[in-house]
């Protein structure tokens, strides 16, 4: 990155290495340099971080004396600043103008509250499409193969000559021709004297010109990681196929001409090079010596810390502009040191002249780090690490007596090795944004192409390929008996409480699918008597679980959409009939309120909860897919935001004209009625993990684990009670689990009962990494020795045994009937317990080889699921089954079920 100058040798006389000291370094917060732009300033050729040369009108460098240094007389050769009258710094006045907050500036507090962050929202890698390649023009897969721009173009019916000009002229190698025109590389080097340039060509020209070869749009892709979900299927729009990097390619060229808003923050060095310095090896221009250590970290510690935002930094602080969205950071060290002895360390001086204000010093230690480029294809947050690059800095902050940051002083190679500038992006593009050179926000697939599951509604199997949006999926519908309901609203309407991407998710494509499933099993029902009724008459009279499921999902959402409104557009609160009865029943509104969100965040799984559980008159989706973009596992919070987007005009409408007569309306194909079934009591229930979905990273990733859990597992929980209490027998009727498995002959018991049990005793044999043993111990160990010679070979053999597992199953270490250790795999939910097991045992270790399990973040790469399985598994619990259960050949049994 950057060349550390050489180090001269201290003068030894005092009076001028003071002289020096005092005029090259701006140790005070507010004399640092700043940019002259405005809070939010757009992203274009003017953005001073912006990746390739300036516009020449873009905004100029203020440059400030530091009034709070001792003053010394005038060096021949030093900055002399433009006198300013403002002791503030700006770029702190920014960032508290756009929060509208006091920044947080105490030493101590930031170090207590916000000693490190990480973004929860990873910014994916991506490219900086290199001018000299003519950015996105550029055909990465080789030349057989359309570039992004031109399959956009292709795609959409557009002219390619046209768009490809049109991008090239933006920001590839056609907006620097007035730069000098060449034939080769040797013409740049040798007109202009600088080896750092490249003569670039655009595809078929046989001329170019001299650009230099780290020109592109990095500020664009850092942007658009920042703020937009990782592209990471394939998609075919319109016969042309579109790959991840295509669609990452697109969404950068986009937000390069979307004017998008940025607050930035420092100044960037543009020249020259090389840089003078003074005796210490310190830069004499202050757009190289910032960002200032105190700014540095105060901003980062306020932007990431305190407010949660995503912001960017260009780590190299030469003339290059290398803009990295920033991942973390976290302050290693933190410490008190006296200034003499400071300024003796790192200054070889004896006075701290630096900041007359300072009452005090802290010695810190930071890591910072952030995402870099990559030219790789597909997913690639699930193996973020590999892409991430991490710093440390070392400087000093200096303190007013009150322990607020007034300045600072980098330290070592940090003195030449730290930020240039930093800066964020502010939002998404509006929806409708098409840029000057021809992108659509709307077109460039980003939905699409994150889309990488579609969950069923049933949850019974999850689609392990990149599924695409369909954009005319409602024409078919509109066939159907039941129809898909649009929105009286836009998806961004219940904005903030509910984000715009869960409700487009949640209904295009959750509820849509409810709608599709609900017509087909109607119509293809036994005994067809559902035919032709409308949705209530089948919610009420479905039997068999499918019609239930599928027919109750299109009526309890259609019923949702219609309880949300904008906020502000419908009343606050109940009135008239309905309030009298919630007052009646309640005692108070906020009874209510508290009852319905102590109901709703104690649903077990997924589900729904009710005001009025005979004919319900407002529901809340409890299912994880509802509000998980946003809330994650915090239900409780999506809850209470549930209650300022409720519209309750449409609630009294219900109770009024349906729920208080006690009858639903008839004849409706869309379900604006008020009338439900009430839900059947489970005996088996989706047991509690005893950590979180996140305590198994890296090894198992969150997303895995949310919906492995939350939606595989409950749906065999489900349909094991559906099953069990069908089983024509009844002899399975109120047995535990462990009973059921032993004794399942049939196939739709066997295969969910078997998946209950399997997954409840696979969560409990992990753990977070290092929280329990290494290894076997005891009898365990010993047996386990016995039969394969050592742990080691026990795991490669329970490895080989997993990785041979052909299509879905599960392998096992489990207590024989001989009482020694054995391995074996099942298929699919069978398990060693089961009465057709082929090697009877009883488990003490199962592992999902579903790629379910595994394969959002390992792929096809089941042997490294298997190898990253050993380090979260829980050999204390393993132990503990097989001395209380498995050693005298009982089943592990499963609490509660």
């Amino acid at each position: 990155m950057v060349a550390t100058p050489t180090k001269l040798a201290a003068y030894a006389a005092f009076a001028v290495a003071a002289v020096t000291m005092d005029s090259a370094s701006a140790a005070s917060i507010n004399s640092l340099p700043y940019t002259d732009v405005q809070v939010i300033t757009p992203m274009n050729r003017r953005f001073p971080g912006y990746g390739a040369r300036l516009a020449k009108d873009a905004p100029k460098p203020v440059i400030k004396p530091d009034t709070d240094a001792e003053t010394a007389p005038a060096v021949a050769g030093a900055v002399h600043p433009r006198q300013l009258e403002e002791d503030v710094n700006m770029d702190i006045v920014h960032l508290e103008a756009f929060f509208d907050d006091q920044v947080e500036s105490n030493a101590d507090k930031i170090y207590e509250l916000y000693r490190k962050a990480e973004m929860k929202k990873k910014p994916w890698p991506g490219h900086y499409w290199a001018t000299m390649q003519d950015a996105t023009n550029a055909r990465w897969r080789g030349q057989g193969e359309m570039s992004p721009v031109e399959k956009y173009a292709e795609a959409y019916s557009k002219d390619v000559k046209t768009l490809a000009d049109a991008v090239s002229r933006a920001s590839g190698i056609d907006a620097y021709s007035d730069n000098l025109s060449c034939e080769s590389t040797d013409e740049c080097h040798s007109v202009l004297k600088d080896t750092n340039l490249v003569c670039a060509k655009r595809r078929g020209q046989s001329r170019g010109y001299c650009v230099y070869g780290w020109y592109g749009i990095c500020h664009s892709w850092a942007a658009a990681a920042i703020l937009e979900d990782e592209p990471r299927c394939p998609v075919t729009k319109n016969g042309v196929k579109f790959y991840p990097f295509d669609i990452k390619g697109l969404v950068s060229q986009f937000y390069e001409g979307a004017d998008s808003g940025t607050v930035y923050t420092g100044v960037r060095f543009d020249g020259p090079q090389p840089t003078p310095t003074d005796e210490f090896g310190r830069y004499l221009d202050p757009s190289r010596r910032d960002l200032g250590p105190g700014y540095f970290h105060v901003a980062i510690s306020n932007i990431l810390g305190r407010y949660g935002r995503g912001f960017v930094v260009d780590p190299d602080n030469t003339v290059a502009v290398w803009n990295h969205p920033v991942r973390s950071y976290e302050i290693l060290e933190y410490s008190d040191i006296e200034p003499e002895v400071a300024s003796n360390k790192y200054f070889s001086y004896p006075r701290y002249t630096f900041n007359r204000m300072m009452k005090s010093l802290k010695l810190v230690r930071t890591r910072l780090s952030w995402i870099t480029e990559s030219v790789e294809d597909g997913e690639l947050l699930s193996k973020i690490d590999k892409f991430t690059v991490s710093r440390e800095y070392s400087y000093l902050l200096e303190l007013d007596g009150k322990g607020n940051i007034i300045g600072g002083e980098w330290l070592g190679d940090s003195r030449y090795d730290h930020p240039d500038f930093l800066w964020f992006p502010v939002a998404q593009p509006e929806p409708e944004t098409i840029t000057k050179t021809g992108f659509s926000y709307v077109e460039i697939l980003l939905r699409s192409g994150a889309d990488l599951l579609q969950l069923h509604p049933l949850g019974l199997k999850l689609s392990l390929q990149c599924l695409f949006v369909q954009q005319q999926f409602r024409v078919s519908v509109q066939r159907e008996s039941f129809v898909f309901p649009n929105l009286p609203y836009a998806y961004n309407a219940v904005e903030p409480f509910i984000d715009a991407l869960t409700m487009q998710l949640h209904h295009t494509k959750h509820h849509q699918t409810y709608v599709h499933m609900a017509n087909k099993l109607v119509k293809t029902e036994q005994n067809g008597e559902l035919k032709g009724k409308d949705i209530v008459h089948v919610v009420q009279n479905a039997k068999t679980p499918g019609i239930r499921n599928n027919a109750g999902g299109h009526y309890n959402h259609s019923l949702f959409w219609t309880w949300l409104a904008t906020p502000g557009t419908a009343s606050a609160e109940p009135y008239g009939a309905l309030k009298h009865r919630i007052l009646q029943d309640f005692g108070s509104l906020d009874a209510m309120k508290q009852e319905f969100n102590a109901n709703a965040a104690t649903r077990f799984g997924s589900g729904w909860a009710w005001l009025g559980p005979m004919i319900p008159i407002l529901g809340i989706d409890v299912w994880e897919h509802a509000y998980f973009l946003k809330y994650q596992n915090r239900r409780p919070e999506y809850i209470r935001a549930f209650w300022s987007v409720v519209n309750w005009d449409q609630v009294v409408h219900c109770y009024d004209d349906f729920a208080s007569k006690q009858k639903p309306a008839q004849g409706s194909t869309q379900s604006h009625l008020c009338n439900s079934a009430k839900p059947a009591i489970m005996v088996f229930k989706l047991p509690m993990l005893k950590y979180e979905y996140n305590a198994l990273e890296p090894y198992v990733d969150t997303l895995t684990m949310s919906i492995h859990h939350a939606m595989e597992h409950e749906v065999y929980v489900q349909f094991t009670n559906e099953y069990v209490e069908k089983y024509q027998h009844g002899e399975l009727k109120g047995k535990p689990i462990d009973y059921v498995v032993q004794h399942a002959r049939a196939e739709k018991i066997r295969n969910n009962a078997g998946g209950h049990y399997n997954h409840s005793l696979f969560w409990t044999v992990m753990c977070s990494p290092g929280d329990a043993a290494a290894g076997p111990s005891g009898q365990l160990k010993r047996k386990i020795e016995d039969a394969f010679g050592s742990v080691d070979r026990m795991k490669e053999e329970f490895t080989k045994t997993a990785a041979s597992r052909f299509g879905s199953g599960w392998a096992w270490l489990g207590v024989k009937r001989d009482g020694s250790v054995g391995i074996t795999s099942t298929m699919n939910q069978d398990n060693p317990l089961m009465p057709n097991a082929d090697d009877p045992m009883v488990p003490i270790i199962g592992l999902d080889v579903w790629e379910h399990a595994y394969y959002l973040k390992y792929h096809n790469r089941r042997t490294e699921y298997i190898a990253a399985f050993w380090n979260v598994t829980n050999w204390d619990q393993v132990v503990a089954y097989y001395d209380e259960f498995a050693s005298k050949q009982q089943p592990i049994p499963i609490p509660g079920n």
